[in-house]
Protein backbone atom coordinates (compact mmCIF):
# COMPACT_ATOMS: atom_id res chain seq x y z
CA UNK A 1 0.00 0.00 0.00
CA UNK A 2 1.38 3.36 -0.98
CA UNK A 3 1.77 6.28 1.38
CA UNK A 4 -0.96 8.20 -0.48
CA UNK A 5 -3.40 5.30 -0.06
CA UNK A 6 -2.55 5.02 3.64
CA UNK A 7 -3.23 8.73 4.07
CA UNK A 8 -6.59 8.44 2.28
CA UNK A 9 -7.53 5.40 4.40
CA UNK A 10 -6.56 7.26 7.57
CA UNK A 11 -8.67 10.26 6.59
CA UNK A 12 -11.69 8.11 5.75
CA UNK A 13 -11.34 6.21 9.02
CA UNK A 14 -10.99 9.41 11.00
CA UNK A 15 -14.04 10.89 9.28
CA UNK A 16 -16.07 7.77 10.03
CA UNK A 17 -15.05 7.80 13.69
CA UNK A 18 -15.88 11.49 14.05
CA UNK A 19 -19.26 10.91 12.44
CA UNK A 20 -20.02 8.02 14.81
CA UNK A 21 -19.00 10.10 17.82
CA UNK A 22 -21.15 12.99 16.72
CA UNK A 23 -24.19 10.78 16.12
CA UNK A 24 -23.81 9.07 19.49
CA UNK A 25 -23.36 12.41 21.28
CA UNK A 26 -26.47 13.89 19.68
CA UNK A 27 -28.57 10.80 20.39
CA UNK A 28 -27.44 10.80 24.03
CA UNK A 29 -28.83 14.29 24.66
CA UNK A 30 -32.15 14.29 26.52
CA UNK A 31 -35.27 15.22 24.63
CA UNK A 32 -36.37 18.60 26.05
CA UNK A 33 -40.03 17.74 25.56
CA UNK A 34 -39.69 14.53 27.59
CA UNK A 35 -37.47 15.86 30.38
CA UNK A 36 -39.07 15.73 33.78
CA UNK A 37 -39.04 18.65 36.16
CA UNK A 38 -35.96 18.96 38.32
CA UNK A 39 -36.57 18.56 42.04
CA UNK A 40 -34.56 21.55 43.21
CA UNK A 41 -35.34 21.00 46.87
CA UNK A 42 -33.95 17.47 46.69
CA UNK A 43 -30.73 18.74 45.11
CA UNK A 44 -30.34 21.40 47.79
CA UNK A 45 -30.81 18.79 50.54
CA UNK A 46 -28.29 16.39 49.00
CA UNK A 47 -25.55 19.03 49.12
CA UNK A 48 -25.53 18.92 52.95
CA UNK A 49 -25.48 22.70 53.28
CA UNK A 50 -26.23 24.71 56.38
CA UNK A 51 -29.77 26.11 56.61
CA UNK A 52 -28.86 29.67 55.54
CA UNK A 53 -26.95 28.47 52.48
CA UNK A 54 -29.76 26.06 51.59
CA UNK A 55 -32.28 28.89 51.67
CA UNK A 56 -30.03 31.17 49.65
CA UNK A 57 -29.42 28.51 47.01
CA UNK A 58 -33.11 27.64 46.86
CA UNK A 59 -33.95 31.33 46.38
CA UNK A 60 -31.37 31.67 43.60
CA UNK A 61 -32.69 28.59 41.82
CA UNK A 62 -36.29 29.84 42.15
CA UNK A 63 -35.27 33.23 40.72
CA UNK A 64 -33.44 31.57 37.82
CA UNK A 65 -36.44 29.35 37.06
CA UNK A 66 -38.71 32.41 37.01
CA UNK A 67 -36.29 34.30 34.74
CA UNK A 68 -36.17 31.34 32.34
CA UNK A 69 -39.95 31.09 32.29
CA UNK A 70 -40.26 34.82 31.68
CA UNK A 71 -37.77 34.65 28.80
CA UNK A 72 -39.66 31.74 27.21
CA UNK A 73 -42.88 33.77 27.43
CA UNK A 74 -41.23 36.82 25.82
CA UNK A 75 -39.91 34.67 22.98
CA UNK A 76 -43.33 33.07 22.57
CA UNK A 77 -44.94 36.52 22.38
CA UNK A 78 -42.34 37.73 19.84
CA UNK A 79 -42.92 34.63 17.74
CA UNK A 80 -46.69 35.08 17.83
CA UNK A 81 -46.34 38.74 16.80
CA UNK A 82 -44.06 37.73 13.92
CA UNK A 83 -46.60 35.14 12.77
CA UNK A 84 -49.41 37.71 12.88
CA UNK A 85 -47.32 40.16 10.84
CA UNK A 86 -46.51 37.43 8.32
CA UNK A 87 -50.18 36.55 7.97
CA UNK A 88 -51.08 40.22 7.44
CA UNK A 89 -48.48 40.56 4.69
CA UNK A 90 -49.74 37.46 2.88
CA UNK A 91 -53.35 38.59 3.28
CA UNK A 92 -52.50 42.02 1.84
CA UNK A 93 -50.88 40.33 -1.13
CA UNK A 94 -53.57 37.72 -1.83
CA UNK A 95 -56.79 39.42 -0.74
CA UNK A 96 -59.45 37.94 1.55
CA UNK A 97 -60.74 35.13 -0.66
CA UNK A 98 -57.36 33.76 -1.76
CA UNK A 99 -55.97 34.21 1.75
CA UNK A 100 -58.74 32.05 3.23
CA UNK A 101 -57.94 29.35 0.70
CA UNK A 102 -54.22 29.77 1.39
CA UNK A 103 -54.75 29.26 5.14
CA UNK A 104 -56.79 26.10 4.54
CA UNK A 105 -54.07 24.70 2.30
CA UNK A 106 -51.38 25.56 4.85
CA UNK A 107 -53.33 23.87 7.67
CA UNK A 108 -53.72 20.79 5.51
CA UNK A 109 -49.97 20.72 4.82
CA UNK A 110 -49.09 21.15 8.51
CA UNK A 111 -51.61 18.61 9.79
CA UNK A 112 -49.25 15.60 9.53
CA UNK A 113 -46.65 17.46 11.60
CA UNK A 114 -49.18 18.47 14.25
CA UNK A 115 -50.44 14.89 14.43
CA UNK A 116 -46.90 13.58 14.93
CA UNK A 117 -46.28 16.14 17.66
CA UNK A 118 -49.47 15.12 19.46
CA UNK A 119 -48.43 11.46 19.33
CA UNK A 120 -45.07 12.34 20.89
CA UNK A 121 -46.78 14.47 23.53
CA UNK A 122 -45.18 17.77 22.54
Amino acid sequence: MTAANKLKLTRVTLFALCTLLLVSAVSAQPDRAKRSEIDHQQIVKQLNLDEATQQSLQQLMDNHRQQNKSQREKNREKHQLMRENNRAEVKALLGDEKFTKFEKLMRKQHKPYRDQSKKRGE
